[in-house]
């Protein structure tokens, strides 16, 4: 063990009296956090392990999933968070081995990779823990990042403790990058056999069921005159009492407003604020449906179901940008045919969100309060707002093909094996 990782282990070590207890809290302490998972039962098929932290990175991978099982590969699925979890068992727990991803201790990740002994391995996006690659390294697996990333205010972070990075990078045998800036990050940190994919969300399918559960709610509506829809999409804390004290009662008068908090458990939260508010809201968790001639808001507190709620709205503001969490993807609106506006705070995804407002399919706020005014002046400018959203389909169209890329270089590391 190099003594950089030998000095995190012994930090991650220190840390188990915090760390143990927070898992339990959350309900996410167990045997599997240890690397005690099941062995999959044997076969003449290769075994591929794919990890994706939480829903955004496994609905991204959805795709790569499906190929993997449609050539008969058999496939562990790890995840990180709860609600990654819950997804990806809807998804494929059919077919796949869903496991919760141990704690980054040498014993319990190598205990994790003797009892699922991988031809293959997949990360997505940007998970990057020291032991767990190194132990990846150290076995005969072949490894692909897929998806890969690296922002601006990562790779500085990063660069801090360079040695570290490139022992983490060196586990890899290819990356998939989103964009020459990602691929280019990476390198600078030694993971030179790197391409240029795109990002797979683009490539990723609406689910059919929730579009024509959306377009009936929007169609059942338009016959009832009732008003636009205003979907507040992935807020996060903080964010929805930022919105809330900016709404005034020309907003309310205007539209129905849908809030769609990114973390499900915060619906009580949520649900509260709306309370002190004194706004009128239904409930999905509790089984409500949306009434927009009866309440003035809708509290989307469930998992899985935002193509219903993108497929049945006007206009979404993508949040996590309006406080500096790093911004989230608008593509999911963007490939729902919605006039989508996303706030000043996006470093995660600042070279897509500045080519997509160039082009004018997405429109960017320099606040609350000027989010919620450009969505009253996209509802006031029909045009406006049908040119923004042909602009964002021609965007997405010209950006889908990394599912082929991605599926390409893994068939290829594959038969190296």
């Amino acid at each position: 063990m190099s003594p950089i990782r030998l000095l995190y282990t012994l930090a991650l070590y220190a840390a188990l009296p915090c760390i143990l207890p927070y898992l339990a809290y959350k309900k996410r302490l167990n045997r599997q956090c240890f690397g005690f998972v099941p062995r999959p039962p044997a076969g003449n098929t290769p075994l591929i392990w794919l990890h994706a932290v939480s829903v955004g990175e496994a609905s991204a991978a959805a795709g790569l999933i499906e190929h993997l099982r449609a050539q008969n590969y058999r496939l562990v699925l790890t995840h990180t968070t709860a609600a990654g979890g819950i997804w990806l068992r809807r998804q494929h727990g059919e077919y796949a081995h869903i496991y919760q991803l141990p704690l980054d201790l040498p014993g319990a990740i190598q205990r994790f990779m003797q009892r699922v002994q991988p031809t293959m391995v997949i990360i997505m996006e940007a998970e990057y823990w020291p032991n767990m690659l190194s132990s990846i390294k150290n076995s005969s697996a072949v490894v692909l990042l897929a998806n890969a990333r690296l922002s601006a205010n990562s790779a500085r972070k990063y660069a801090k403790c360079v040695p570290l990075m490139r022992e983490m990078l060196s586990a890899f045998n290819a990356a998939a990058a989103q964009t020459r800036a990602d691929q280019q990050r990476l390198q600078f940190f030694g993971l030179q056999k790197t391409v240029i994919a795109g990002n797979l969300k683009f490539d990723r399918r609406p689910n059919q069921q929730q579009i024509t559960q959306g377009k009936t709610w929007r169609q059942t509506w338009q016959i009832a005159n009732t008003k636009p829809i205003l979907l507040i999409a992935g807020s996060r804390p903080g964010e929805e009492k930022l919105l809330l004290s900016a709404m005034d009662d020309t907003l309310w008068e205007t539209f129905f407003v849908i809030f769609a908090p990114r973390h499900i458990e915060r619906g009580d939260t949520v649900a509260d604020l709306l309370t002190t508010h004194n706004i009128n809201f239904g409930r999905r968790s509790i089984g409500d449906e949306p009434a927009p001639h009866e309440t003035s808001a809708y509290l989307a507190d469930t998992l899985g179901e935002m193509d219903t709620f993108y497929s049945c709205s006007d206009v979404a503001i993508i949040c996590g940008s309006f406080l500096p969490f790093g911004g989230q993807n608008p593509m999911e609106a963007m490939l729902s045919d919605v006039a989508a506006i996303i706030g000043p705070h996006v470093a995660n995804y600042r070279a897509f969100v500045a080519k997509a407002c160039r082009q004018g399919a997405l429109c960017q706020a320099a606040d609350a309060a000027a989010a919620l005014q450009k969505a009253q002046a996209l509802i006031a400018a029909t045009a406006d707002k049908q040119q923004q959203q042909q602009a964002a389909t021609t965007l997405c169209q010209r950006h889908q093909g990394a599912l082929t890329t991605h599926t390409d270089l893994a068939m290829k590391l594959l038969s190296t094996k």
